[in-house]
């Protein structure tokens, strides 16, 4: 992702944006279902999201999430819980957008899609004597991403969230296990503040080696010029000194003898 956005930052300049600006804040419901062996539709649990968001470049963001699922205890397995919510997570991620990679990436844009990809903490809450687990779990998804006005957004977001934690491997007590993972549906809306990117555009070589001609030129003619300048200056000098040697010298007078 950091390749991606240097390649971005290498074709385009942008005006330095403030801290407070390019921030986005959502809200998404969805659904939530484990991947492999119990039945996915059935087993289908209602979820709720919230993210904060700072876009770094057009293309390239940072953010955090927190994630909830209603009612998860119940799959197959599970030690059933009473509190409100089941299931948890709470991370970081980075995102790229796609459709800001090529183009004009400052320009406003209907529809979007990109990567977002991230890690943080999973909990799976217990009532009763039961302990609360925890474990550590990773996220990566697409969004999509249709952008209704300058500040509103409608989004999609289907992702997988792994537990890395509880994965069994013959050599590692954390690895990529699709009886651990779950996929995650989520559509919601975004509200973006602050002031969005403002692209400046770039002058290659050429432009800017006929600007530098233009500027000597223009730099040779100044000179001449103030040559010019100082020579009438000299010359007025001069005659003015002769004016005032004729002022000041007495006149020859020649009498007629008779």
């Amino acid at each position: 992702m950091l390749g991606l956005c240097a390649a971005t930052a290498a074709g385009q300049a942008y005006m330095r944006p403030a801290l407070s600006d390019n921030w986005s804040a959502g809200i998404s419901l969805g659904a939530t279902s484990p991947v492999k062996g119990h039945c996915f539709v059935r087993n289908m649990r209602p979820t709720l999201g919230f993210d904060l968001e700072k876009r770094v470049t057009p293309a390239f963001g940072l953010g955090a999430e927190a994630y909830f699922g209603f009612n998860t205890s119940r799959w197959p397995g599970h030690t059933y819980s009473h509190t409100s919510f089941d299931s948890s997570y709470l991370g970081a991620y980075g995102s790229i957008d796609f459709m800001r990679l090529t183009g004009d990436p400052c320009s406003p844009r209907l529809f979007t899609m990109g990567l977002r990809a991230g890690a943080g903490w999973g909990h799976n809450f217990m009532s009763g004597p039961a302990p609360g687990h925890s474990f550590f779990a990773t996220k990566a998804g697409l969004f999509f991403n249709l952008n209704v006005s300058p500040r509103f957004t409608v989004s999609l977001s289907p992702s997988m969230l792994w537990n890395l934690s509880d994965a069994p491997s013959s050599t590692s007590s954390a690895s990529y296990n699709s009886r651990r993972a779950t996929f995650n549906l989520q559509a919601g809306v975004r509200y973006r503040f602050g002031r969005e990117f403002e692209c400046v555009a770039l002058y290659d070589g050429a432009q800017i080696d006929a600007l530098n001609g233009q500027i000597n030129t223009l730099r040779a003619g100044l000179d001449k010029s103030t040559a010019a300048v100082k020579a009438a200056e000299e010359r007025i000098a001069m005659l003015a000194a002769q004016l005032d040697q004729c002022r000041n010298s007495k006149p020859d007078i020649i009498r007629e003898v008779t």
